[in-house]
């Protein structure tokens, strides 16, 4: 298998699902990447991006906030608090909290 199967949920209900060739994902240890057949392993994550290459070689980016990643062969499932896209994200309003 070549592929693996993205899926990031939220608790506030947003979802992203997609089959991509590797995923990288910033987690309290570091970053992790992952390939297809990757060992199972299970991370935290506070708050960071997770940078991804779908099947037709396209990048995404996401902004992940408060959660976990759990990583199988063939699947990374991600459960966090909430997802931004970077174009989302006011530096101003952040500063000022």
């Amino acid at each position: 298998m070549t592929s693996i199967e993205l899926h990031i949920a939220s608790l506030s209900g947003k979802q992203i699902k997609a089959t991509i060739k590797e995923v990288y994902v910033e987690t309290a240890d570091g970053v992790v990447g992952v390939l297809p057949g990757h060992q199972p392993e299970f991370y935290s994550v506070g708050a960071g991006t997770v940078k991804y290459v779908d099947e037709d070689g396209k990048e995404g980016e996401t902004v992940v906030y408060d959660g976990f990643v759990q990583i199988e062969p063939y699947a990374v499932r991600i459960g966090v608090k909430d997802i931004v896209k970077p174009s989302e994200i006011n530096v101003q309003e952040i500063k000022a909290e």
